[in-house]
C-alpha cells in the first residue's frame, strides 16, 4: 500500500486528516479476506452508479472473488437490511450512501466501511466512515459520491496500475460520477477532491481536456438540434434553428447521397465550421437584442469539454447510429434511465464491460427512448398548460406531473424546465408513485443563486430545513428525504406537497443576497 504524496495533497488543498483517514480505512479494506462476500451499496443515481462501477473495478483488480453491487434509491434501512439477510455478506462497503448506516452496520457484519458525500443529521461520522463534510469540504463541490471512493481506494495500487486499461477506466467512472453530480461543470474549476482526481486522469491518459463547444447532446445530436436543446434565445423553434445554421454549415456528413445521409454532430465539425457557428449564434443574439451575447457564448456554449478516451471501443460508448460519444454526460444520461427503471443491475453490467450482449443493449435503448419519449410528452403538457400547477409569482412553482411521467423522472423534468424559464427561481416538481397509492416523489431544484445565499457554515441544508419544520406537524407525513443544498428529492404523503409548497415559499422569500443584503426573490 502506498502512501499519499503529502505535497500534493497541501497543493491541492485536501485536509490532511482526511488523507490521513483515507488511509487507515485503505489498510483496514485492504486486510479484508479475498474470499469472504462483501456487499457493494451504491446511490440510484449517475454518481452513485458510477461510485458502484469504481468498487466493481477496484474490487476486481484487488482480486476479490466474492461481492455483490446493490443499488438504493434512497437511505432505505429496510431495503439495506433486506440485502444483507439475502446475501449474508461480512464486510459491507457503501459509496454515494450510507452516511446514516453505521448503527445498522456495526450489529449485521464483521466489517464494513461507508464512503459518502451526503450530511448525517448529528453531524458525527464515526471511524468507518469516508466523508468529506467531516473534514470541512463542501459536499456538493469539492468531493462527489464516485471521487470520494476513489480516494479509497487509489492507495491500494501501485503507481504501474493506473496506466493500464482497468486503472484508467476507474479514473473515468470517478470523474462521470462527478459530472453527473453537476461538481465538474464546463464553466467553472471542480475543488479539491474533484481536482486531485481530474489531474491525474490527465496524467494517466483516462480523459482527454479541452475547451470547445460544451453543450450536452454534442456527440449525439445534429448541430441544429443540439442548440435548440440548449434553449439558447433565438433558437427555440427547432425549424428555425434547422434554417439558421444549416444555410451556413453544411449539416450532412460528406459522402452521404441526399436520400441516405447522416447528420453531423458539434463533434463532427471542424474548427473553422465551429467558429463559424459560433458567428451564427453570436450574431442572432445580437439581433434579438440580447444583452451580452460574449456572455452567454462563455457561460452556456463554450467551455471544459472532458471525453473519457479510455472507455473508446466500449459498448457503453456506442449510440443506436452506430456512431460513439465519449461524453460522460451523455453516456450516463442512457444509463440513468435503466436505474430509474429498476434495471441498474443494466447499468452495472454495461459500464463494467467492454461488450455486452445484444439483448442487453437492445433493452437498454428501449428503456432509453421510453424515458426520454415519457419526459418529452410531460415537458409538452407542460408547455399545454396541462399540468396541474401551483405558483407564487412565477418564480416558486409546485409542479404534479401524477399520470404523465415516471415517478423517479420528476428531478430531469424539473431542470429541463428551470434551463428553458429563468424566471422559474425555485421548482418543486411531484408525482405519484406507482408502486405506493398516495404516496409522492418531489423533486426540489433552485438556483445556484438561491442556495449561494445560505450560510456556509450550516451543516444542514436550507431546503432540509423546510421538511424538518413540516415534518414536527405533520411526522406521519414525511417519509423520507435527502440530497445536496440545491437538489433534493423526498417521499412524501400527498397531504403534505402543499405544505412544503408553503413553507418554500414562506422560508425562501427570506433569504437574501449575502452580497449586497438584498432580498433574492421577493424584492
Amino acid at each position: 500500500m502506498r502512501k499519499f504524496d503529502r505535497k500534493i495533497i497541501r497543493k491541492y488543498g485536501i485536509p490532511e486528516e482526511l488523507i490521513i483517514k483515507t488511509e487507515g480505512l485503505a489498510k483496514k479494506l485492504n486486510n479484508w479476506d479475498r474470499k469472504s462476500r462483501i456487499l457493494a451499496i451504491s446511490h440510484r443515481d449517475g454518481d452513485g452508479i458510477s461510485a458502484a462501477s469504481v468498487i466493481y473495478q477496484a474490487l476486481t483488480a484487488l482480486n476479490f472473488t466474492d461481492f455483490e453491487i446493490r443499488i438504493l434509491l434512497s437511505p432505505d434501512i429496510e431495503q439495506l437490511m433486506e440485502y444483507i439477510n439475502e446475501l449474508d455478506p461480512k464486510y459491507v462497503i457503501t459509496a454515494d450512501i450510507g452516511a446514516e448506516f453505521s448503527n445498522i452496520l456495526d450489529k449485521e457484519v464483521d466489517d464494513y466501511i461507508i464512503t459518502d458525500h451526503h450530511p448525517t443529521k448529528s453531524g458525527k461520522y464515526g471511524r468507518n466512515q469516508l466523508n468529506p463534510i467531516e473534514f470541512g469540504l463542501n459536499d456538493e463541490f469539492d468531493a462527489s459520491g464516485s471521487t470520494m471512493v476513489f480516494l479509497l481506494f487509489y492507495p491500494l495500487f501501485k503507481q504501474f496500475f493506473w496506466n493500464t486499461l482497468r486503472g484508467r477506466v476507474i479514473f473515468c467512472y470517478a470523474l462521470s460520477g462527478a459530472i453527473s453530480d453537476f461538481q465538474i461543470k464546463p464553466t467553472d474549476n471542480p475543488g479539491c477532491v474533484n481536482k486531485f482526481v481530474l489531474d491525474l486522469a490527465v496524467q494517466y491518459n483516462a480523459i482527454t481536456l479541452k475547451k470547445d463547444i460544451s453543450l450536452f447532446g454534442r456527440s449525439v445530436y445534429p448541430v441544429y438540434l443540439c442548440i435548440y436543446y440548449a434553449n439558447i434565445p433565438g433558437f427555440g423553434d427547432m425549424e428555425l434553428s434547422n434554417i439558421l445554421i444549416n444555410s451556413e454549415i453544411e449539416g450532412k456528413l460528406e459522402n452521404e447521397t441526399d436520400d441516405n445521409y447522416i447528420w453531423k454532430r458539434i463533434v463532427d465539425l471542424t474548427d473553422e465550421e465551429k467558429s463559424k457557428l459560433l458567428e451564427i449564434i453570436t450574431r442572432r443574439l445580437s439581433d434579438m437584442k440580447i444583452e451580452s451575447p460574449l456572455s452567454i457564448l462563455k457561460d452556456e456554449i463554450v467551455g471544459r469539454v472532458i471525453d473519457l478516451v479510455a472507455l473508446e471501443g466500449f459498448d457503453c460508448t456506442l449510440l443506436e447510429d452506430g456512431r460513439y460519444t465519449l461524453d460522460p454526460r451523455e453516456i450516463l444520461h442512457r444509463v440513468n434511465y435503466c436505474c430509474r427503471r429498476g434495471f441498474s443491475n443494466l447499468a452495472i453490467e454495461l459500464l463494467n464491460n467492454k461488450h455486452v450482449q445484444a439483448d442487453i443493449l437492445l433493452k437498454i435503448s428501449d428503456l432509453h427512448k421510453e424515458g426520454d419519449t415519457e419526459v418529452a410528452r410531460a415537458l409538452a403538457l407542460y408547455e399545454q398548460n396541462e399540468i396541474p400547477m401551483w405558483s407564487w409569482d412565477g418564480r416558486i412553482v409546485l409542479l404534479d406531473f401524477t399520470g404523465n411521467i415516471f415517478y423517479d423522472e420528476v428531478g430531469v423534468v424539473a431542470g429541463v424546465i428551470m434551463k428553458a424559464d429563468k424566471d422559474i427561481q425555485i421548482i418543486l416538481s411531484a408525482c405519484e408513485r406507482d408502486d405506493d397509492e398516495g404516496l409522492m416523489k418531489l423533486s426540489i431544484r433552485a438556483r445556484e443563486i438561491v442556495w449561494n445565499s445560505i450560510d456556509s457554515t450550516n451543516n444542514m441544508s436550507d431546503a432540509k430545513r423546510i421538511f424538518i419544520d413540516v415534518k414536527k406537524n405533520n411526522p406521519d407525513n414525511i417519509v423520507q428525504f435527502g440530497g445536496h443544498r440545491w437538489a433534493l428529492s423526498s417521499s412524501i404523503k400527498r397531504k403534505a406537497m402543499h405544505k412544503i409548497f408553503e413553507q418554500t415559499k414562506k422560508y425562501f422569500k427570506e433569504l437574501k443576497d449575502p452580497q449586497t443584503d438584498e432580498y433574492l426573490i421577493n424584492k
